[in-house]
């Protein structure tokens, strides 16, 4: 909470509101204009993809170690559980992420 405001709630409602078209052109510019993200997972993947991308051009391989963490983030852990998910329900990853992680020469 902030100054009696449930602040999640509020920024969920917003995120709806966008992704239906019906959140005002001006708070939407007000909200990004102060680092609003409208899809923090999205975006979370992104960074990742791009951190995995650097791995592999500094390594030459993409076998991230479990435990290796890179700027700050468990590279490994993602990258393991991306082959969880891969493993078990591949619609949740998604064939375009999927074919980018295969591109990019994941062993599955």
């Amino acid at each position: 909470e902030e100054d009696g405001v449930k602040l999640g709630k509020w920024i969920s409602r917003q995120r709806q509101l966008y992704k239906k078209g019906k959140l005002d052109v001006s708070y939407q510019q007000r909200l990004e204009n102060r680092g609003m993200s409208w899809d923090p997972l999205a975006e979370q993947w992104e960074q990742n993809f791009v951190l995995l991308e650097q791995y592999k051009e500094r390594e030459g391989h993409c076998n991230v170690p479990n435990s290796h963490e890179e700027d700050g983030v468990k590279l490994g852990t993602w990258l393991k559980s991306l082959r969880q998910v891969r493993k078990g329900r591949q619609g949740i990853l998604g064939a375009v992420r999927i074919e980018r992680l295969d591109n990019l020469g994941i062993r599955w």
